[in-house]
């Protein structure tokens, strides 16, 4: 019967919309349709299409409407909107326009109903049918509608309960279009506008919380204070407005940092939990949102009441919350949240058992896929990590990173708290591997550091922590791998999230002092002192904006003392270790008696205190470090992980005073406080063995003292416990095996015992197959292994031992990670090894080590830090070149370049670090000039030597002028890092591929050209010349000279120039004069005349020819002899074939074949035109300020007097007599000043100093000439690196010991005034090797300075090597002597003298 009826009503309507007219449906026969149709429909029992059934009778009661007169249609549209309510709440589209607003008041009080149902039920079916019906009711009320405001905010309560549940950002966006539409359509004096201005304010602040986008935030903000202000101070919503507005401020200050935001967010989150009426459903939101903002601000200021006002307000939203409430989960997560922060302050456990208590119940309550649920999952895992601090239980922290790895699961790719949720479990994976040492744990915290920065938008308020995360994961990294590149990546990424802080954040003192830790760990690498004074820096910003009262504050005056000890510690400056303790004593008063991290800066203080008396030797320091170590003991803490250190600091005091008192009781003490740390830590504690190793070592300083081996054996079984403590891949394990080997056989060598020789050998296996292959101390227990093994060789001539300590020691110099000077211990002793049988093998690993030597010479070391190291490998490049030598793979002349190559890459390395970076800047400054200016300005920089003082400009008080010098000198680090890129940014440029490196073997053999250049080796293993001549290179066996002889003669020679000068009577002085003349004579037997017959040089010259020219390269020990000197000069005067080098050759001394190629390239390039005036600068002290007697040198007067008649272009400093004055109206010569020097010698192409010098014994780079303010201004080897002089020609130094050095070790090195002068820009330069005589001194340089001049009158100073050779031949010959007399047999008169360079 329905099918029957209903097809005659689509019939009807058909017509309708056939014909476009409705008047068919006034026809009789359609009011009966329409009366049998509504009639079924309402009885109807069988099933059908309802809907369709009445979509047809609204249409057709629609069309009635429509076709009848106005007025008389009302009952069929009443009926057309109720037959359409079905269809329309079935999402039928298809309906008449001006009937849908109708329908929407129809269906709006159903709506409302499933909106309440929906909000109340967790049921998402009900709240997406919610969501789709209000979106047809708003699609149906048109703009102006009086009811559109209240549909869309409806539907934007629906959107935003969406979003909440499921995450979904569309949901979010669509509420807060809902609320926006609806605030604009809702009148000023609507008594809902507050509501939904509040409503507007809380959802942009959800979207910024999602999104970051600060304008969300703003507005949030700007629309809740107008939500307040709309509200009547009477109306119970006002506390919500007001609740929802704190909310909005708090997430502004941890945005921007403004203090003001969070005061406010307080103050309105106060007035809102005061005006919210009990019961109100509100309440506890409003409650749990000011504790959460009352927790943030205990965050900035400390203030304990915040935080206990925190807790209380917490537990009071989650008592007024019942079960089943949606939002119970987020109040018992945030009140979790606030009692892990009163953990951190009061360290009481309790607070942190509730807390996982709470949040335990907040992610049981929440269901899955609750959008909240990866948060409280991320709290809950960060305090099981904060257990397993406290405690040490690793299973808590295996549930941290378990519940960790479960909230990044819950949380959408995308989600703004995903970055939070990965930093909180990396943060737990680095602490895991600190525990159990498994490395994936740390790469998988660096892998998950980096994903956080790489999804994190450059300017989002979250960068910063991410890359601070990161930092401190990479810097983890380094701890474990020694890799160098993490330490500078993790203060890279520390600066930069330093950077990304604005200047006023509350957090930019926290970044501050993370940076500060990690750059003193690196000065503690390198050495490099700038490190050390940016840390200290970082930490002194850190401790100047952190407020008072800041709970961060006494942690970075803590460390910002540390880093003032250390510096005290690298320079001996009293006042830094002065300031340390200052700063230490302030965090002891910024820390609360009561606070659970009191024992820290105790424990600083008293070891600040203690390092002090080491220093000064007050006892009242070292008594009041044992009183403050004491207590800090005696704070309440005894899981703290750190109470071990504390009780072995307070042993070491205690031992100390000990050594300064005698006090038996207190040696005592020291052994039972160790006693005690190990008591104290659990026997699973990580810090166990450290505890075990510290005892260890009282137990040895009371052996020491009593020599009761049982304290020995006690001491070696603390070690051995503390292996057993250790886990198997504890990245300590290998080191307490390899200490453990140490120990043994440090008994061995006290007891004989082959046992602990043994074991030694075993534990060294063990620390070895513990420590990965490119682990950096794998070297160091390799080199020791390698040691132990050798010295059972030794003792049971077992050759798989022998064999064993090769390959242990190879394996050694093969650790790319290592440090570079451990790797040359092991290949240099590989080297000794492998000589006995297999040469070749040990030419290469002499050469590996040789080619290692400029990685402990790294230009961001100091000058004293470059020459330490090189002091330690003195001899290897000799080694390495005599091996080479004997090698049976290669010829002659590939043997000999080899050597050559060796000698140049491992003798006067600092040397030739600097010539390589003065190439010819002629073509980069022609196509590149912004690069040259800055490769010039980074290496100027770089050359500055450490120790320079500047002069103060007018006014400026010592301490700036100190933090100058200071910043300017150590800030090297940098320095050479942007030195490096640049040198690789020229090189990448066409044509500057070899920019700035050495030349190769085949360029040095050119420099033969103008004369043979002869290089010596002595070593241990061979003696040989190296012979450069036109024709190639060859090498000449010396077998007589050894390295025994040599340093045999050196002694006899040093000691016969003491005996020459300073002996009592005429018959010792000439005693002295004879071992010196017997020494020359050995020199040509030895050294000299063998070289000079294989060069060919049989015999003096014949008259008229020009003089052949040999330049000598003796390197080390030989260095330090006269050997332009050598030989018998006692032969008869006419002797053609005369054995002495000067009588068949012109000497000249180069360091290195690279220097000299320098040399000549520097005096090709400047050579003055012959027609220019030989421009010069004198020099004269004829007295010296500060020595005995004024240091008074009778005849520097008249030496100055002579060079200005050779040199008529002069300037002449000279020493004023003492107590001379000036007359009105006349001048004097200035005064010699370093800096006036400094000022004149790029104007002067010859300088000429008549002066007294000083050869520093230990530190070369200190040798200096003494001028008028030699005490505070040293005219030094290392304050001339930095100086260049293009126009620099002829340097005289003719002063005592110009070219000398004192130091064996650094012998090679060939640092003294007179190499310091070439490297400056003088080719030539006139040296001595030891004192000279003043008189002596005036007579061979006036003959000098004569035969300077060419043929025709001019000065050419590319005679100088032939001009010195002549005046010192005159002098021996006795030429200024009346006679047949001679100076022969006198050579300490005349043989000092030497010239170097081109």
């Amino acid at each position: 019967m329905l099918e029957k009826r209903l097809a005659a009503v689509w019939h009807r309507l058909q017509r309708i919309a056939d014909a476009g007219d409705p008047s068919p449906a006034l026809e009789p026969r359609a009011l009966a349709e329409v009366q049998q149709l509504t009639e079924l429909l309402r009885t109807k029992t069988v099933e059908f299409s309802d809907v369709t059934a009445w979509y047809a009778l609204g249409w057709l009661h629609f069309h009635r409407y429509t076709a009848l007169p106005d007025g008389r249609g009302g009952a069929d549209l009443d009926a057309a909107v109720e037959a359409f309510v079905r269809p329309f709440l079935a999402g039928v589209s298809s309906l008449p326009r001006t009937v849908l607003p109708l329908l929407a008041d129809a269906v709006e009080p159903q709506a409302f109903g499933l909106l309440r149902q929906a909000l109340t039920a967790m049921d998402p079916d009900s709240l997406s049918a919610a969501v789709g019906l209000w979106q047809q009711l708003v699609h149906a009320t048109p703009a102006g509608h009086h009811q559109r405001a209240r549909r869309l905010h409806a539907l934007g309560m629906a959107s935003r309960t969406r979003f909440d549940r499921t995450g979904d950002l569309s949901n979010l966006d669509q509420a807060v279009d809902c609320f926006q539409e609806a605030v604009r359509g809702t009148p000023t004096e609507h008594p809902e506008r507050a509501a939904r201005l509040s409503n507007l304010g809380a959802t942009l602040g959800v979207r910024y919380e999602r999104t970051g986008d600060l304008s969300d935030l703003d507005q949030a903000i700007s629309t809740g204070r107008e939500a307040v202000r709309a509200t009547s101070a009477d109306n119970p919503d006002r506390a919500v407005s007001l609740s929802i507005l704190g909310v909005a401020l708090r997430d502004r200050f941890e945005r921007t940092g403004d203090a003001s935001d969070l005061d406010e967010a307080v103050a309105v989150g106060r007035e809102a939990v005061r005006d919210i009426p009990a019961g109100h459903p509100y309440q506890s939101v409003c409650l749990s949102s000011l504790g959460a903002t009352l927790g943030i601000r205990f965050e900035r200021t400390g203030d304990v009441s915040d935080l206990d006002e925190a807790v209380t307000l917490g537990r009071e939203a989650v008592r007024s919350t019942p079960a089943g409430h949606p939002d119970r989960d987020m109040y018992l997560s945030n009140l979790g949240a606030t009692l892990r922060a009163r953990f951190d302050r009061s360290g009481d456990p309790s607070d942190l058992d509730q807390a996982i208590d709470h949040l335990r119940e907040a992610v049981r309550v929440a269901p899955a896929g609750h959008p909240n649920r990866a948060g409280y999952l991320s709290n809950l895992g960060v305090a099981f990590h904060d257990r397993f601090r406290r405690t040490g239980n690793l299973p808590d922290l295996d549930q941290a990173i378990a519940t960790g790895r479960d909230a990044v699961r819950a949380s959408p790719a995308g989600h703004p708290q995903r970055r939070i949720y990965l930093a909180n479990l990396e943060g737990a994976l680095r602490d895991r591997f600190g525990r159990t040492e498994d490395v994936s744990d740390l790469d998988e915290a660096v892998a998950i550091g980096r994903e956080v920065v790489r999804s994190t938008p450059t300017h989002h308020p979250d960068r910063a922590g991410s890359l601070a995360r990161l930092g401190q994961a990479l810097l983890s990294r380094y701890e474990r791998t020694g890799d160098p590149s993490d330490l500078d990546q993790a203060i890279d990424r520390l600066q930069n999230g330093l950077h990304a802080i604005p200047a006023g954040h509350s957090d930019r003192a926290r970044f501050l002092h993370n940076l500060g830790t990690p750059l003193l760990t690196r000065y503690q690498r390198t050495g490099d002192p700038s490190d050390l004074d940016q840390a200290i820096d970082r930490l002194q910003d850190a401790v100047r904006i952190a407020p008072a009262g800041h709970p961060d504050r006494a942690v970075s005056l803590s460390a910002l003392g540390a880093g003032l000890r250390t510096r005290f510690e690298r320079t001996g400056d009293l006042s830094d270790l002065d300031q340390a303790i200052d700063r230490h004593r302030d965090a002891l008063l910024a820390t609360p008696a009561d606070h659970a991290h009191r024992a820290v800066p105790l424990n600083n203080l008293g070891n600040a205190l203690r390092t002090r008396f080491e220093r000064t030797g007050d006892l009242s320091d070292l008594d009041q470090a044992v009183d403050f170590l004491q207590e800090a003991v005696g704070v309440p803490s005894a899981d703290h992980a750190n109470r071990a250190g504390r009780l072995s600091n307070l042993g070491q005091a205690l031992l100390t005073r000990f050594e300064r008192t005698g006090d038996a009781s207190d040696l005592d003490r020291a052994v039972a406080t160790g006693r005690e740390a190990v008591r104290t830590i659990p026997a699973d504690h990580p810090n166990r063995a450290v505890s075990l190793s510290h005892l260890g070592h009282a137990l040895l300083s009371r052996f020491e003292r009593t020599g009761d081996l049982l304290d020995l054996g006690q001491a070696v079984d603390q070690v051995q416990e503390a292996l057993l403590a250790t886990p198997a891949h504890h990245v300590l394990r290998a080191k307490y095996l390899n200490d453990l080997g140490v120990m043994l056989f440090a008994r061995f060598a006290r007891t004989g015992d082959l046992p602990d020789l043994g074991q030694a050998v075993a534990t060294g296996r063990e620390a070895v197959r513990a420590t990965p292959t490119d682990h950096p101390d794998r070297a160091w227990y390799l080199s020791n292994l390698g040691a132990w093994l050798l010295e059972r060789f030794e003792r049971t001539a077992d050759q798989t031992d022998l064999h064993a300590a090769m390959s242990a020691l190879t394996e050694a110099g093969d650790v790319i990670a290592a440090a570079p000077s451990v790797r040359i211990l092991a290949l240099r002793e590989v080297s000794r090894l492998a000589a006995r049988w297999d040469v070749g093998r040990a030419a290469d690993a002499a050469e590996a080590a040789v080619r290692l030597l400029p990685e402990v010479t790294l230009r961001r070391l100091g000058r004293g830090d470059q020459q330490y190291e090189l002091g330690r490998f003195a001899g290897l490049a000799g080694d390495a070149a005599a091996l080479a030598l004997a090698d049976p793979r290669a010829s002659r002349t590939e043997r000999a370049t080899r050597a050559l190559r060796l000698l140049e890459a491992g003798r006067a390395v600092l040397l030739s670090q600097a010539l390589d970076t003065r190439s010819d800047l002629t073509d980069l400054n022609r196509e590149h000039p912004e690069l040259a200016a800055r490769f010039l300005r980074l290496r100027d920089h770089l050359d500055q030597p450490t120790n320079t003082t500047t002069p103060a400009d007018a006014g400026e008080e010592t301490t700036a002028l100190t933090v100058r010098q200071d910043r300017a000198v150590h800030d090297r680090h940098r320095l050479a890092r942007d030195f490096a890129q640049t040198l690789a940014e020229i090189r990448d440029l066409d044509g500057f591929s070899s920019f700035a490196l050495p030349p190769p073997a085949e360029e040095l053999l050119t420099q033969a050209e103008q004369g043979p250049v002869v290089v010596f080796n002595i070593s241990r293993y061979r003696s040989d010349a190296l012979l450069l001549t036109r024709n190639g290179i060859t090498h000449l066996d010396l077998p007589h000279l050894t390295t025994a002889a040599l340093t045999e003669t050196v002694a006899s020679f040093q000691q016969a120039l003491h005996t020459a000068t300073t002996g009592r009577d005429r018959t010792q002085r000439r005693q002295g004069q004879d071992v010196m003349t017997g020494v020359l004579q050995w020199l040509w037997d030895t050294v000299a005349g063998p070289v000079l017959e294989a060069l060919g040089h049989h015999r003096q010259p014949p008259p008229h020819t020009d003089w052949p020219q040999v330049w000598w390269a003796p390197g080390g020990l030989l260095g330090l002899l006269p050997l332009a000197a050598a030989g018998y000069h006692d032969d008869p005067a006419d002797d053609p074939h005369r054995r002495t080098v000067m009588d068949r050759v012109v000497s000249s001394h180069t360091t290195t074949v690279r220097a000299l190629r320098y040399a000549r390239q520097h005096a090709r390039k400047h050579t003055p035109s012959p027609h220019t005036d030989a421009r010069g600068l004198i020099v004269a002290m004829p007295t010296t300020p500060g020595l005995p007697y004024r240091g008074r040198l009778k005849h520097v007067s008249a030496e100055a007097e002579i060079l200005r008649r050779h040199l008529p272009s002069t300037v002449l400093l000279c020493e004023p007599e003492p107590g001379s004055d000036s007359r009105p109206g006349t001048s004097r010569p200035s005064t010699p000043t370093r800096a006036s020097v400094l000022d004149h010698l790029p104007h002067c192409p010859i300088a000429h100093f008549a002066c007294h010098g000083a050869s520093h014994p230990t530190d070369p780079s200190q040798s200096l000439l003494l001028l008028h303010d030699h005490q505070s201004a040293p005219l030094t080897v290392a304050s001339l690196a930095p100086v260049r002089l293009d126009h620099a020609q002829l340097a005289y130094l003719s002063a005592c010991r110009t070219a000398a050095i004192d130091s064996a070790d650094l012998a090679d090195e060939s640092i003294h005034l007179a190499s310091a002068f070439q490297l400056a820009g003088f080719p030539h330069v006139v040296g001595t090797l030891w004192e000279i005589d003043d008189q002596i001194a005036v007579t061979i340089a006036d003959t000098f300075y004569t035969h300077l001049r060419a043929p025709d009158g001019t000065i050419d100073t590319g005679r100088a090597a032939l001009a010195l050779h002549q005046a010192v031949r005159r002098v021996r010959d006795g030429h200024d002597l009346p006679g047949q007399l001679t100076r022969c047999r006198t050579p300490f008169l005349w043989a000092a003298y030497l010239h170097a360079g081109a």
